[in-house]
């Protein structure tokens, strides 16, 4: 009798291994691709968050530093509407819906650009006055934002 020599695999051991390899490959793979789809989603919850939050308080600040609002010249309780405030001196601020659908500022009639990252934009933009019937005068300001890829 012949002894076997032991010092390999059988061709069913490698089909297995071969097959235990290829699941855990794939298993890998989608799991890759799940933490990359949610990471870009992550990164786009925060743009629009970010954006929201920057026209929001560049608008509250806007507000607080002007002592008016000009009405005939803003396009109120519509949208896309636009809000211009009066500033001390000559100054006016402007937040208005641009050709790209993002809200914008203007000020002293020169752009300063958009208070937004590139892939959100506006869907909705109001504002209503509340000044005449009133002792003390109110803005609300209403808008939303949508993320595009």
């Amino acid at each position: 009798m012949k002894k076997r020599n032991k010092k390999g695999f059988t061709l069913v051991e490698t089909l297995i291994y071969i097959s235990f390899l290829a699941v855990f490959s794939g298993l890998v793979i989608a799991s890759l691709l799940l933490v990359t789809k949610n990471f870009y989603m992550i990164r786009l919850d925060r743009d629009l968050r970010q954006s929201g939050t920057v026209a929001a308080e560049r608008m509250v600040r806007e507000i607080r530093n002007s002592y008016a609002v000009d009405i005939a010249n803003s396009n109120l309780r519509v949208s896309p509407g636009n809000l211009i405030l009066k500033k001390r001196g000559p100054t006016t601020v402007e937040f208005y819906v641009n050709s790209n659908g993002q809200l914008a500022l203007r000020e002293a009639g020169v752009e300063k650009g958009v208070l937004m990252e590139k892939n959100v934009k506006v869907t909705y933009f109001r504002v209503n006055y509340f000044g005449e019937n009133y002792s003390e005068p109110a803005l609300y300001v209403d808008f939303n934002l949508e993320i595009t890829s």
